[in-house]
């Protein structure tokens, strides 16, 4: 890991968690916390937007390929929660930002990629068989916008439902049926 590039994202989220609103960070007053040159943040990053995808692909993401790789989603699922909630007031700050690649635009493309991720580990974890009836595109789309907009509904609500709930409640959801969960069937 460059610690160059930690070093200018740490200087992105103090700012932000310092109550500084996003849009009118600049790359000046990144630079001069993280102590080094425009030049230097130019090497690492686009812009600003382009270090936040950084933080939250490298620190969220990218943490749970291990546990997808093994098939333990619930586990990924519980470490990619825990990673948002441990930078909390930087993603509360964040979500409603609005803008080209905003953090919802950001977690959405991320999400997609990692719920691709699991299905492709599943379906190689099992023989490379899936259900011959299955459209796997409209299934990774399905549950990739489900999973982006239960997480971006989590950090809106401030963290609101403990992580083990968060994961028992998608698991549910993931096995039963619309019609069965309003049965409340188990």
């Amino acid at each position: 890991m460059d610690e160059t590039k930690v070093q200018i994202a740490n200087g992105l989220k103090q700012l932000v968690n310092q109550g500084r609103p996003f849009e009118k960070l600049s790359i000046r007053d990144i630079t001069s916390l993280a102590n080094v040159r425009r030049s230097t943040f130019y090497y690492y990053f686009q812009d600003k937007y382009d270090a936040l995808a950084w933080i939250f692909h490298d620190e969220v993401i990218d943490p749970t390929y291990p546990l997808l790789s093994a098939g333990m989603f619930d586990e990924a699922l519980r470490l990619l929660l825990l990673n948002i909630k441990s930078e909390g007031k930087l993603y509360r700050s964040l979500i409603d930002l609005e803008g080209q690649n905003n953090l919802r635009d950001i977690i959405d493309k991320e999400l997609y990629v990692w719920v691709n991720t699991f299905v492709q580990e599943y379906i190689l974890h099992h023989g490379g068989r899936q259900a011959p009836s299955m459209d796997l595109v409209f299934t990774i789309d399905f549950y990739a916008g489900s999973s982006t907009a239960a997480v971006q509904n989590w950090i809106r609500s401030d963290y609101r439902q403990p992580i083990d709930q968060f994961v028992s409640f998608y698991r549910y959801l993931c096995n039963h049926t619309l019609e069965e969960a309003l049965r409340g069937e188990e």
